[in-house]
């Protein structure tokens, strides 16, 4: 499986963040129509960058993703935030994962706004959006 769809599946099994978006994680945009609910994450990945260095042993990835709360109000955004991202949460400084069937050294919050720089929104809805920008490296480490 994809470090897209093992996080993805891996988010679904962490309660702090089921609990406030059920199953609604979405792939690189919102899916539009009935299924369209609120609150909801959006995953994108923007960047891989793939080393191997065969004299060290490691065949370290490292992944960043934009991963995107929308809320109706921003008191559920922020929620989501803290489960994600807050001192307490499921990417903050995170070590030794395994998310499916993928090795994860480490999680690491790079940035986060109250924004997206990708078209999650619906027409004219009023919606809250915070970005939250992780990188998830993977491999043998070194």
């Amino acid at each position: 499986m994809s470090i897209r769809k093992n996080l993805r599946a891996w988010l679904l099994t962490q309660s702090s963040v089921a609990d406030l978006v059920g199953t609604r994680i979405h792939p690189v945009k919102r899916p539009g129509g009935e299924d369209d609910v609120l609150p909801c994450l959006v995953l994108v990945k923007t960047k891989a960058r793939h080393g191997a260095d065969l004299a060290a042993g490691n065949n370290d990835n490292e992944h960043e993703f934009h991963v995107i709360a929308v809320a109706e109000k921003y008191s559920e955004a922020d929620a989501i935030y803290e489960a994600l991202a807050g001192s307490n949460g499921v990417l903050h400084g995170r070590y030794g994962l395994t998310m499916g069937s993928q090795s994860v050294t480490s999680t690491t919050i790079l940035d986060d706004f109250d924004h997206s720089e990708y078209d999650v929104l619906n027409s004219e809805e009023c919606t809250y959006l915070i970005t939250i920008v992780v990188e998830i490296s993977t491999g043998s480490g070194g």
